[in-house]
């Protein structure tokens, strides 16, 4: 929901090591910014996502790129993903109360598949946010909003799932779809939370996370990927 207004392969290195090439700490110390204090911090989110990316290395079947993403998708639904809310929850909310929307899902399951060192794509659209993770031979989405159908794999059923986002906001009177990077989709976190004090009109707190939302989208570093477009805010 938009906040409106009133090749893969299993890293064998340590954990540091992705860290440092993809800015995925940085990533997490941005994503836990918008806690209240006394929430999960960004060291203590890494170590509980951490657990499940090792939990799956220890269970994977080798070269099995189905299961092993099936088994990330079913395993983050157990452990983080339990209650769907609408009011924009906070990124420790995943870790403290199950509760999530699909930028704060989204988030969770990006940090755990490159962790693992699979080729993701963070989507946005006028409405959602969604990733797809591509293989040698194949290629997948995951929406965290639906425990259902939210895993998809194949190139055909990918673009009818896509095809079928795109016929649902054509009903709201606006679509649009665009890869964007981890920072940025950490941007729409910061947004969605300005909007969550904008209604409570704790305004000063709302400029404040809506100047950082912006400087999340519009700054150039290693993970950003400049496409042109504005900031838009997200589920």
């Amino acid at each position: 929901m938009i906040g409106r207004t009133a090749s893969g392969g299993f890293l064998s290195g340590g954990a540091g090591i992705i860290l440092a090439q993809s800015g995925i700490d940085p990533i997490l110390h941005m994503m836990t910014d918008t806690s209240q204090p006394g929430e999960i911090s960004a060291g203590q989110a890494y170590l509980q996502l951490e657990k499940m990316a090792a939990g799956v290395i220890a269970k994977r079947v080798k070269k099995d790129h189905q299961r092993i993403l099936k088994l990330v998708f079913d395993q983050g639904r157990r452990e983080f993903l339990h209650f769907y809310d609408k009011n924009y929850p906070h990124f420790s909310s995943l870790f403290t109360e199950g509760k999530y929307n699909c930028v704060t899902g989204t988030a969770m399951y990006a940090w755990v598949l490159l962790r693992l060192g699979y080729d993701i794509k963070i989507h946005e659209t006028a409405f959602h946010a969604y990733l797809t993770i591509h293989t040698d031979k194949n290629v997948y989405l995951m929406d965290a909003t639906d425990p259902v159908n939210g895993f998809v794999e194949g190139v055909v059923n990918v673009g009818k799932r896509e095809l079928w986002y795109t016929g649902n906001e054509l009903q709201k009177g606006l679509t649009f779809k665009k890869v964007i990077t981890f920072r940025q989709l950490c941007g729409l976190q910061y947004y969605n939370q300005a909007v969550v004090h904008f209604n409570r009109r704790n305004y000063s707190s709302s400029i404040a996370f809506s100047a950082k939302g912006s400087r999340a989208i519009s700054a150039v570093g290693p993970d950003h990927q400049p496409d042109g477009s504005g900031p838009e805010s997200k589920c």
